[in-house]
């Protein structure tokens, strides 16, 4: 073969590997150590990548085993589409998206921990009345009516159960009283001061029976004497801890010393008459 026909095949290798040398250089990777890597065009990967740097890629990617990217990763789109730029950069998340709650108590502190309770008395509570520790406030009033007399009185109270079913109370009574003698009326007023031991008992959840002596002084603003005052009537629970409570009373009492003629006398006074009172208990 003469040297013109040699030439020939080396223009036409040449001309057959130009396009192959063209896309190897234009899929080349290229990297500077630990820092950046750029790929212009298509790139595969088979096995693991690590890039400490910034990585930038024009083109697409392909992975078939694993890559790691420690600092920021920037994606172009191709050429079809180079409007779209996603630029993120990977952190570390320090937010707890189940944080503990605070005040809590682990299981042994639950164990050893009490817990109190502090319930009223009354009717669906477990300190029903009349049992030890429970407590009445109220008050009765009562009106009494006959031929020449009109007579009523206002008594607050106060009781506390020192025993189941044993209350003992402080009653204070006012007592407003009119006689009629003929054209002559007379008008007076008297307070009372009892202590009464008193016992109730049960008939059914919501009624007892009751009776109680109290005892005491009484003054009618003149003289200051004895006074005792037994009664008896139902305690009627109503609601939670209101007690209504009908009895009948009765409340004798000595106002003083008096002269009948030559001899010295005492002289007392002796009412009865229906009270109807109401209380609450806690």
């Amino acid at each position: 073969m003469n040297s013109r026909g040699i030439r020939w095949l080396i223009a036409a290798a040449i001309a057959w590997a130009a396009p192959t040398l063209v896309l190897a250089q234009q899929s080349e990777a290229r990297t500077d150590g630990e820092g950046e890597i750029r790929a212009d065009g298509p790139a595969t990967m088979e096995g693991e990548a690590t890039v400490d740097g910034e990585a930038t890629m024009e083109g697409e990617a392909t992975s078939d085993g694993a890559a790691t990217v420690e600092g920021e990763v920037r994606v172009e789109a191709p050429a079809a589409d180079r409007s779209f730029v996603d630029t993120r950069r990977a952190e570390p998340s320090t937010t707890d998206s189940y944080p503990e709650p605070s005040g809590t108590m682990d299981a042994g502190e639950m164990d050893g921990a009490q817990v109190s309770l502090i319930e009223q008395a009354g009717v669906g509570s477990t300190i029903a009345y009349a049992r030890q520790g429970v407590v009445e406030l109220g008050g009765t009033f009562g009106f009494n009516w006959a031929q020449h007399l009109v007579e009523f009185n206002v008594s607050p109270f106060v009781g506390v159960f020192v025993f189941d079913n044993l209350q003992l109370s402080g009653i204070f009574d006012i007592r407003y009283t009119r006689t009629e003698d003929g054209p002559v009326s007379t008008d007076s007023t008297s307070f009372t001061m009892l202590a009464e031991p008193s016992y109730h008992g049960s008939v059914d959840p919501r009624l007892f029976l009751f009776a109680g002596l109290g005892i005491g002084a009484a003054y009618n603003g003149l003289d200051l004497g004895f006074a005792i005052a037994p009664r008896v009537g139902v305690n009627i629970l109503i609601g939670r801890s209101g007690i209504l409570t009908p009895s009948f009373n009765v409340l004798f009492n000595t106002s003083g010393v008096g002269q009948n003629g030559s001899s010295t006398v005492v002289e007392s006074s002796l009412s009865m008459g229906l009270n109807v009172g109401y209380s609450v208990m806690w």
